[in-house]
């Protein structure tokens, strides 16, 4: 049980949020079962991965036994890396300073270990294949770090599991982000942040501290993703704009004067995602434009079937990959399959005991022409239910705005899924993911994107079984602020709205938060929220002279990404109007709202008021 003040028609009332109406099961999606990080040990008779329920840990399969239920071994992991000799080394984040553990074979002891050295360890950087007797680690020997907008000088360790002090293998010049290694360990590449560019220095070889550069890009406009590096050093491949509208996947040759190569691009959306290598060869790309996808470099895998999901890792030099499956709620399956010209069957790995089952459809990709043929896409999922009466369709609006949908359903889409709602997600004007000219559309222009919401959820109504007597929007952070925005439209078709930690001043916002970021990322943040060009009057802030719906507003107080004043605000602007408002504060949680418990105890109250308020 939390403690939270609720403020409803101008009315204050103590009142405690009671988890007894939120059951164990609707927690689950809080707590979705996911396994990530997965990868081959260095010989290839193990896989290694990181899981979250029923017991968060690390589990390793038996490649040669897939049908054994893995070994998990308990703990709060952050990642972790292989070493040559099939011992593994795991590091727990969560914690300062953080904890890290050695294994020494995957069916041996677990022990402490602690590496070397006055440096504040930061992240493991993770060569393909590993290093036999040492990992690499980025640190801050200035012991400055402020995570994300660190003021420390990150550098690259090597830490021998016997050393009593690690190697330094680079010297910051004082603005490098991250570093990138071959399989050999040796420093190939590093991103440097300057204002508001991002440039990529070349290391030759020797060289320490002074790097080359090789490429120049302005983060306001091209935001680049780093995908892998080849073995042997000589190529990385990584997704960047470059000039076109949309993103595409570059391959830049090391050691040579040579612009980058551009392998794959597609002119409505931008492609990037994880890459899979083999050596030093790019042999896939797992993307995802409408729904996830596997580009086959290599015309020997391409006649793997979908329904197989997408590759991992290459095992066997490349004749074998490790395949994972997602369900659309979480969790999924892990497969070991042969390449096609093989001709051995497929192995599918013992699933992890207690992970619920799948209870519902994936969502079904939807996409139409707002009214000033802008084209948006989204995604529609239905509730499983067998009554045919028509559902209650609520729009779940992600935040951002430099973020996007996908196919699969966030916890907040499942948790109102099994509540009995069809659940709507846009990727309106702004959102990252549609190329350039999508994205600045959004940036200053945000009742348009408001537009959008209501012009793809009107189209939904005309052609879907929906309940068109309860319609509902919903968002947190930036999403909220959407939805807010929404109801201040001329004939919205929405009944009522919720909004969690929501920004509802957006100059207001660039003037104070976060307090840690630099003045060049701030610049940043205002190049996609205001534009290059002035604004329009209204897309800056929610009105609460044109809400005439109820709003229900939470927030945490702790919230350090959103001041809570911005929801007090308005709830006081409104209550002044006599309009419908009802505001929850809660004592902690932060912006992400804190425990999965949490998070579905704070999506129950929205829900409840959704439920309640959102009818004609």
């Amino acid at each position: 049980m939390r403690s939270a003040i609720t403020l409803g028609l101008g009315v204050l009332a103590l009142a405690a949020t009671l988890q007894a109406e939120v059951s164990p099961a609707e927690v689950d999606p809080f707590r979705r079962p996911w396994i990530s990080q997965l990868q081959p040990s260095p010989d290839g008779r193990w896989i290694g991965g990181l899981v979250s329920t029923p017991t968060p840990g690390w589990a390793c399969w038996s490649v040669l036994e897939p049908c054994t239920p893995p070994r998990i071994i308990p703990g709060r992991i952050s990642e972790f890396t292989w070493l040559g000799s099939n011992s593994v080394v795991w590091v727990d984040s969560s914690q300062h300073p953080p904890t890290w553990t050695h294994l020494a074979h995957p069916v041996g002891d677990a022990t402490p270990w602690q590496p070397p050295g006055s440096v504040d360890w930061i992240r493991i950087l993770r060569p393909n294949p590993p290093l036999p007797d040492a990992v690499l680690l980025e640190g801050d020997s200035r012991r400055r770090n402020q995570g994300l907008f660190s003021s420390g000088r990150l550098e690259v360790f090597r830490v021998s599991m016997s050393a009593t002090e690690p190697e330094r293998l680079t010297r910051n010049p004082g603005h490098v982000a991250t570093w990138m290694t071959d399989a050999g360990g040796q420093v190939q590449l590093a991103l440097e942040r300057r204002g508001t560019q991002q440039r990529v220095l070349e290391f030759p070889e020797g060289s320490r501290s002074k790097g080359q550069v090789r490429l120049t890009l302005d983060l306001q406009h091209d935001t680049p993703r780093w995908l892998a590096v080849s073995a042997d050093g000589s190529k990385v491949w990584f997704a960047a704009r470059m000039g076109r509208n949309t993103r595409g996947v570059h391959e830049l040759r090391l050691g040579s004067d040579e612009p980058p190569r551009l392998v794959v691009s597609n002119p409505d959306f931008d492609v990037e995602g994880r890459a899979i290598v083999d050596r030093d060869t790019l042999v896939a790309l797992v993307t995802e434009e409408r729904v996830p996808t596997t580009r086959w470099m290599d015309s020997r895998w391409a006649q793997v079937p979908d329904s197989l999901g997408f590759p991992v890792a290459l095992l066997e030099e490349g004749r074998t990959g490790l395949f994972w499956k997602p369900a659309p709620d979480g969790g999924g399956e892990a497969w070991i399959v042969p390449r096609p010209d093989q001709n051995r069957p497929h192995s599918r790995l013992a699933p992890i005991p207690g992970i619920p089952v799948t209870q519902h459809p994936a969502a079904t990709p939807l996409e139409g022409c707002t009214r000033d043929d802008l084209r948006w896409t989204g995604y529609l999922s239905m509730p499983g239910s067998t009554d045919s009466t028509p559902p209650p369709l609520a729009v779940l609006v992600h935040g951002g705005p430099w973020e996007r949908d996908y196919a699969a359903n966030p916890p907040e889409a499942e948790f109102l899924i099994r509540r009995g709602w069809a659940v709507l997600r846009v990727n309106y004007r702004g959102s990252d993911g549609f190329g350039r000219r999508h994205q600045e559309q959004g940036a200053g222009h945000w009742r348009q994107a408001a537009q959008d919401l209501i012009d793809a959820t009107r189209q939904v109504l005309d052609s879907k079984a929906i309940d068109r007597e309860r319609v509902v929007i919903c968002g947190a952070s930036f999403g909220g602020f959407l939805a807010a925005l929404s109801l201040t439209e001329p004939n919205t078709p929405f009944h009522a709205a919720a909004c969690l930690n929501a920004v509802f001043n957006l100059d207001v916002w660039l003037r104070q938060a976060p307090a840690e970021a630099s003045p060049q990322q701030r610049r940043v943040y205002r190049s996609f929220l205001r534009g290059e060009q002035r604004p329009d009057s209204e897309a800056m802030r929610v009105d609460p002279r044109k809400i005439h719906r109820p709003l229900w507003l939470g927030h945490t107080v702790d919230d350090n990404q959103v001041s809570a004043d911005q929801s007090r605000r308005l709830a006081q602007s409104l209550r002044d109007l006599d309009r419908p408002v009802w505001l929850t504060l809660w004592a902690s949680g932060g912006h992400t709202l804190g425990t999965p418990s949490n998070r579905a105890d704070c999506w129950d109250q929205a829900e409840r008021f959704l439920r309640d308020q959102g009818r004609r």
